[in-house]
């Protein structure tokens, strides 16, 4: 229902959104641990667990530190809504990394099985 003002205007009545509804909270920062390797696409990196399965597509934090074979722990949050070229894991944007402190070296690229033949 809508009425005119003495100008002319018309007033649209506000609707209070419902609780909950509001605007949304910032995502609760989540910790990943894995390894750093480079992705499909040029400058592209993701984290992948110890079975090389790809846990997420990193995206800002420390590049100096997001360098291909690094063990990490990364802390930040998924990014829903979001398009990349990558194709490679769901956006995750760091907010925080830190190299393992148990890792002694970087780990060595996963083997290409064309290689072993």
């Amino acid at each position: 229902m809508t009425s005119h003002n003495r100008s002319g205007f018309r007033r649209i009545p506000v609707i209070s959104p419902e609780p909950g509804e509001g605007p949304e909270k910032p995502p609760r920062p989540v910790r990943l641990e894995g390894v750093v390797r480079d992705g499909v696409e040029r400058g592209s990196v993701v984290l992948v667990d110890e079975q090389d399965a790809v846990l997420a597509q990193l995206m800002g934090g420390d590049q100096a530190l997001l360098r291909d074979g690094v063990r990490v722990t990364v802390t930040g949050h998924f990014v829903t809504g979001l398009m990349t070229t990558v194709q490679q894991g769901r956006p995750f944007r760091v907010l925080d990394v830190a190299p393992d402190a148990d890792a002694d070296a970087e780990v060595p690229p996963a083997a290409n099985p064309a290689d072993c033949e």
